[in-house]
């Protein structure tokens, strides 16, 4: 173990005594509008979580979420914070390049099949089949 890790409190979520469900625990998910399908964790973090305890690593990893899907997020220790910050430039680098990825592929499938075609549209039946 690192002697100098602090010894940390349960995460939030083992707080609760309820038993959570499936829908519970898709619920606060779905309120949110997105249509990114995740978000990268890059390995470069890592050496940096030796400097947090378990339950700032999971405050961490939730704030991480939180901002790829909306943009902000919520009050956090200042060490996690910190950390937070220098990954944010990366979330907003592999947000644009998946907008930008997405946009492309939806342009080419318009070229292909159409103005009301979309990448995973696929091919029209009636198209001419390649012998």
């Amino acid at each position: 173990t690192n002697p100098g890790r602090r010894a940390a409190a349960p995460c939030g979520i083992l707080k609760t005594a309820k038993k959570k469900t499936k829908e519970d625990l898709f619920s606060k998910a779905n309120e949110i509008q997105t249509d990114k399908p995740g978000v990268m964790l890059y390995h470069t973090l890592y050496p940096q979580l030796d400097m947090l305890s378990p339950s700032e690593c999971g405050e961490l990893f939730r704030a991480i979420l939180e901002y790829s899907m909306t943009g902000a997020y919520g009050s956090l220790p200042r060490v996690v914070e910190l950390i937070l910050l220098g990954y944010i430039p990366m979330i907003d680098r592999d947000a644009r390049r998946y907008y930008e990825r997405r946009e492309r592929a939806r342009a080419a499938a318009r070229q292909r099949w159409g103005s009301d075609a979309d990448a995973s549209d696929g091919i029209p039946e009636d198209a001419a089949i390649c012998q």
